[in-house]
């Protein structure tokens, strides 16, 4: 996923338009695949993270993370690189992908 183009985030368009500059430098992530079990103890407890609205394609995109489920698993990590962070996506829950609307 391209994150950032010559130091400009989250507008697509003007990220775009640095791709006619005569230097650009790309910020991209890999995509990596990993699971995460979140033990819901009751039904009022967040999931703590917000996603675009309406959504598209087949995934969430989390773009802001709360206080809730993810945020206390985040805490908990012994390494960064297990922790879920901003612009993740959820491509399943429970085992279900498809239509994230």
């Amino acid at each position: 996923f391209i994150v950032s183009v010559n130091g400009i985030e989250d507008n697509s368009e003007e990220m775009m338009q640095q791709f006619n500059t005569p230097k650009v430098t790309v910020k991209v992530r890999r995509a990596l695949n990993f699971i995460v079990i979140l033990d819901k103890v009751n039904m009022t407890t967040k999931l703590g993270v917000l996603v675009p609205k309406p959504t598209r394609n087949d995934c969430l995109v989390i773009m802001m993370i709360e206080d809730g489920l993810i945020k206390d698993y985040n805490d908990k990590c012994a390494h960064e690189s297990a922790q879920i962070l901003e612009r993740d996506r959820i491509v399943s829950v429970k085992g279900k992908v498809g239509s994230a609307g």
